[in-house]
Formats: structure tokens, sequence, C-alpha cells
């Protein structure tokens, strides 16, 4: 009988901590992708590809069938990247393949694609490892992130929403040994170099590298919408760009879906907007309303280019 009143007032005072952080701040404690410093995270988790890898795969991806005129709709696409493939990873290189083909489209030089456009954008990536992956050795580096971006706080309720309710435990760890324990739970599942896809940042330097296109300087939203805009309804110009965007709210969700972030490269031209490989499996580009509902919010958006030849 002392046993059960003894249990009771500590099972009520777990249920009422564990309600409490759950109606506080339900969405914050899973972590939400605006808050993240994406540039620093998807640094840490650049990873080399071996050489022997990169060249496999080279011959593999340069015979010409393999090689679509556009990526409409990457899961129709079978070449590799790193340990990983095209069809499930490989929305950054589509997006620099099809800027520099759309820029070409406008110009008379369009037999330049055959070159082999797209299996030289992978083997440039691979060779300055731009292709990611969660590495053990970046695990502290990769938690420290977390905390710089979320706060001790923040985690620390993610513990008690999560692992409490969840799990059970009711020990009291740091908010480091929170982090890394966050970033350990999905090792396993990316370790493969390429298995989280292209570094948004290392655009500009992979088009660089290409020599026919160039990407410019990191936009913001806001400075990406102002000129989506401008295009569509003042000058009704021809323009390309490619953009990344978080494929969900939060981190968890985004690393449980396995889905992270999505390129696409897209485009105005008579006043409206155009899309490649955002989900739709067609054989054309995707006629879009906006970028806000492109990318499916601006709390998703992590980072735009503006793309013209070089």
């Amino acid at each position: 009988m002392k046993k059960k009143l003894f249990i009771l007032p500590l099972l009520c005072c777990i249920f009422i901590v564990s309600s409490f952080y759950t109606k506080a701040s339900a969405y914050d404690t899973n972590l939400p992708v605006s808050k993240l410093n994406c540039k620093a995270f998807f640094k840490l988790l650049r990873t080399p590809t071996p050489k022997n890898v990169t060249n496999s795969n080279y011959s593999y991806n340069t015979v010409s069938s393999r090689i679509p005129t556009y990526v409409y709709y990457q899961k129709n696409v079978d070449l590799k990247m790193g340990e990983a493939t095209i069809k499930s990873n490989g929305c950054g290189m589509a997006a620099c393949y099809n800027a520099s083909n759309l820029l070409d489209d406008q110009t008379a030089v369009r037999e330049r694609r055959k070159i082999n456009r797209l299996p030289n954008y992978i083997k440039i990536a691979e060779q300055n490892g731009y292709f990611l992956s969660i590495q053990e050795k970046k695990i502290p580096d990769l938690a420290s992130i977390l905390i710089q971006s979320y706060g001790s706080n923040t985690l620390e309720k993610y513990y008690i929403n999560v692992l409490i309710r969840f799990i059970g435990s009711l020990g009291s760890p740091s908010a480091n040994e929170i982090a890394s324990k966050f970033i350990t739970s999905y090792a396993k599942k990316y370790t493969k170099v390429g298995s989280l896809g292209t570094d948004p940042y290392a655009i500009p330097d992979i088009l660089k590298k290409g020599n026919l296109v160039k990407a410019s300087s990191p936009l913001s939203y806001a400075d990406l919408n102002m000129m989506v805009n401008t295009a569509l309804t003042r000058d009704k110009s021809f323009k390309v760009f490619i953009v990344c965007f978080w494929n969900c709210d939060t981190l968890k969700e985004c690393l449980d879906q396995g889905t992270s972030a999505h390129f696409i490269c897209f485009y105005t031209k008579n006043g409206s907007l155009y899309s490649y490989n955002n989900g739709h499996n067609t054989n054309a580009p995707y006629q879009e309303t906006s970028l806000y509902s492109m990318i499916g919010g601006s709390n998703r958006y992590i980072v735009g280019y503006c793309i013209t030849r070089q």
C-alpha cells in the first residue's frame, strides 16, 4: 500500500512536468529548422568521397543513355553520387544541371550539355568533399552547433518532451549530452557519403569549377523573393534561380523522414514561374504560383542564388 502511495505522486509529477513542456513549446522542442545555423551545420557534414568511388562513379555516370536532357523528376535518373544516388539524394546536382541547361537554351550552344555536364558536376562535388554525411568524429562539433542554435533550455525541454515521455528516463544530462545523443541517434542512418545530399553553400563553387554558369552571392529569402516578384510583375524577364529549403518544419522531422533539405532550379519567363524536380513526375517544367508556396513557407528557406552565364 505504501509503495502505491509513493509511486502515484511520482507519476503525477512526471505527467505534470511533461505536459507543461509539451503544451508550452512542443514545436520548439522538436528543434525548428528556422533557428538552425544551417551554414555551420552543413559545413560540418561535408565528407570526402574516396578516390576509387569517384572514378567508378564517373565511369558509370558517363554512359550517355543515363544522362537526361533535363532532370524533371530525380527518381527517374540512374546516376551515382558519392556512396548515394541521384534518385535518393541528388537534387542539388540536378538543380546545377538544370540551371546550366536552361541558360544554354537561351543561346546557340545547346550541344554543350552533351559533354558530360551532370557527371562533371557530380565529380566536382566528390573531389571537393561537398556531399554530406554524419561522421562520428564530427558529432561533438555538430552538438555544439545545436546548442548555439537552440540554446540549452530548449534542448533540456526536448529531453523532457521526447526522452522522458517515450523512453521513461529520469536522468539529468547536460545540454551537450542531449545534443550529442540527438546527433548520434541518426549517425548510423547517414554514414554513407551523400546520404544527406549536397552542401547548399557549396553551389557557387561547384558551378564556378564547372566553367559554364555562375551563382550570385547567397540570397536571403527577402532578397530572393523580391528578385522573383520583380521578374514576374515588373519586367517579366527570363531569370534562372536555384533555391534550397527544408522539407519539414523541424530538424527531428527532417531526419526522421530522411528527407532533409531539397534543391530546385526554377525560372521566370513572361510573367510566369516554373520549377524543375519539385516532386512532380512530369516531362516538362511545372508552373508554380509563388516562391513562398513553392518551398512550403519562408520558415523552411535555407539559401538561394540567381544563376547567370560565366
